[in-house]
């Protein structure tokens, strides 16, 4: 949502990144898995890199997959899946985000792979790169 000047919320419809420092969002808009990472997983030892891994990628495809076929080729490095490759060094991971200031983007990841394409290349996100297919689940009226 974006707080105008004078006065109101609107939506946003921007793609701008990082987010603009006036949009109204929450933190994880820009730190969900880098927050399980650094604080999870580095800090506080809670989750082993696997169980993290699983938790972000393979747990939440199956949850979906018996409503939406596409699922599962997610969140499984096999033959025949369409897995996305995340490349990133434990003590790099960095969030930047706080509930004051929820628009600064983590760091750390070094390389970010979407169908094969890149979207971030040595920690720099590429703007232009759009790889991504949306994942639709085929209508059923009663």
């Amino acid at each position: 949502m974006y707080v105008p000047k004078d006065g109101g919320i609107v939506p946003y419809n921007g793609n701008e990144w990082p987010l603009p420092a006036d949009l109204i969002n929450h933190p994880r808009s820009g730190a969900t898995f880098t927050k399980i990472l650094q604080d999870y997983m580095r800090d506080r030892q809670l989750l082993s890199l696997s169980d993290a891994i699983k938790k972000m990628s393979l747990m939440p495809a199956q949850t979906l997959e018996d409503y939406v076929p596409q699922m599962k080729n997610k969140g499984r490095i096999q033959v025949g899946m369409d897995a996305d490759i995340a490349i990133f060094d434990l003590n790099d991971i960095k969030v930047n985000a706080t509930y004051l200031e929820p628009y600064h983007p983590s760091e750390g990841m070094s390389y970010v792979l979407i169908m094969g394409t890149s979207i971030i290349e040595n920690g720099e996100l590429l703007l232009d790169a759009s790889p991504g297919l949306p994942i639709r689940r085929e209508v059923v009226s009663n």
